[in-house]
């Protein structure tokens, strides 16, 4: 719902879960581009990205960071991203997605926060299913209601509740 859930956390831990241990070839594409995380947690250039592949100036190949020797690679959001991207966009994502989709067993979308604008919220129309991450005794449930509400999910929606300390889970 708002920034500071360990969205990206959580996508990055997906991806090695997917690539590492079921040998997946996994893609993450950094798809918040106001507050691009995935590639400097990783360790990843953040260009050639997205960005610079809708420029024009480099191929999609060049673009795709693989991490360490695993099956996992990040599509980061590029030189500029913040002025790169309009909902006009959301089309040659589209395209992009399924042109790479063959390329890999799972290809994950680091979104950004729904709140304070519900500006990209077409994000989730392109998933296949949305993964909604909510920190625990943090997030207001109110909050998580209303983001769900406007981001009006099309398929399958599973929830990750961030954050709980082992000891507050029953047994």
């Amino acid at each position: 719902s708002v920034m500071g859930e360990g969205k990206s956390t959580t996508t990055i831990n997906l991806g090695h879960v997917f690539a590492q241990s079921l040998d997946k070839k996994t893609l993450i594409i950094d798809c918040d581009f106001k507050r691009p995380a995935v590639g400097r947690y990783l360790g990843v250039s953040s260009r050639p990205g997205l960005s610079d592949y809708w420029k024009g100036t480099c191929g999609i190949d060049a673009c795709l960071h693989r991490v360490d020797e695993i099956p996992l690679w990040v599509l980061p959001s590029g030189t500029d991203s913040e002025q790169m991207f309009e909902l006009s966009k959301i089309r040659q994502l589209e395209e992009l997605i399924n042109e790479l989709r063959p390329r890999f067993d799972q290809i994950l979308l680091d979104a950004p926060p729904v709140f304070p604008l519900a500006d990209l919220n077409f994000l989730s129309r392109l998933a296949d299913m949305m993964v909604f991450v909510i920190l625990a005794g943090k997030t207001n449930r109110d909050v998580v209601e209303k983001a769900l509400k406007a981001l009006r999910p099309q398929g399958q929606v599973g929830i990750i509740l961030a954050g709980m300390e082992s000891a507050s889970i029953p047994h």
